[in-house]
């Protein structure tokens, strides 16, 4: 029915990932499960097992306490917001009459925001996550939440979970500068004219001469689209480049372990790369 991979493991020199895939009936998950196991994709080893039902978040009973409620309120709406802005999202169900209405209680107006960010941004408010898949945050915090935890020390827990909203809310979006193809093999044919005396002009790809910028410019588009297609190509890789730059949640290689020579005695035996998955 579908296949999901998430993000590879923080932890892991290889990018290793995991993966959630879902079958419409028991016997296909079954034969998955025979044919798939320790299927070898490259250098990784794939390991399947059946997914049991994810674990629904659980947070404590204190988030019901009047006063709490209302600073999530205010936090998570804020949050919603901003994020709404960032996606262009206008207009959004923070204008409905159903969710303004003064009769409606604190308690039930948080759970629809909070519900509204688990559906449309993927986010769950209590433990400041966001994800890239619906797939990815039910195995994480499962379908729901209750409100049915024990604390502690229920200041600190609300001091650490507001900080790390406000974390959020406080990031600035970046944003690169995007070149299309037109704007880039445009930018092409502009440094690849050359000005001459007399109010002449020269492509600087071939030796041909034109009595105007424009006409050079025409020229390299029909003539040299081998050129151009090259520049437009570069431009999007750097397009490309800027945005794994600056996405906080970029995949990096690990550092090399060091060599065996530095390695403590007994420790010659290396781990087999494993790939993981899930089968459901």
């Amino acid at each position: 029915e579908s296949l999901t991979m998430f993000r590879p493991e923080a932890t892991s020199r290889d990018l290793t990932r995991a993966g959630w895939i879902k079958f419409k009936q028991v016997k296909h998950c079954e034969a998955a499960l025979r044919k798939l196991q320790n299927t070898r994709v490259q250098k990784y080893v794939v390991k399947v097992f059946p997914a049991d039902k994810p674990k629904d978040l659980e947070v404590p009973k204190c988030t019901l306490d009047a006063e709490r409620v209302k600073e999530d309120i205010k936090l998570s709406t804020e949050l919603a917001q901003k994020l709404d802005q960032e996606r262009g999202i206008e207009n959004s169900f923070f204008f409905e009459d159903y969710v303004l209405d003064p009769s409606l209680s604190d308690l039930k107006r948080l759970n629809m925001i909070l519900e509204y960010l688990r559906e449309v941004h993927l986010v769950s408010y209590y433990t400041t996550q966001k994800f890239s898949t619906m797939e990815e945050l039910l195995k994480t915090v499962g379908e729901k939440f209750a409100r049915t935890g024990e604390c502690k020390d229920p200041d600190t827990w609300f001091k650490n979970l507001h900080a790390n909203v406000r974390k959020v809310l406080e990031l600035t979006p970046v944003t690169v500068d995007s070149k299309d193809s037109e704007s880039a093999i445009q930018s092409f044919c502009e440094t690849k004219t050359i000005k001459l005396p007399d109010n002449k002009f020269k492509c600087g790809l071939c030796t041909k001469l034109f009595r105007g910028a424009n006409f050079v410019h025409k020229h390299i588009k029909n003539k040299h689209k081998d050129s151009t297609a090259k520049a437009a190509i570069k431009a999007q890789e750097e397009d490309y480049f800027k945005n794994y730059s600056m996405d906080p949640h970029k995949i990096v290689q690990l550092p090399n372990p060091p060599p065996k020579s530095d390695r403590q005695r007994g420790s010659q035996v290396g781990s087999s790369q494993v790939g993981s998955g899930y089968a459901k």
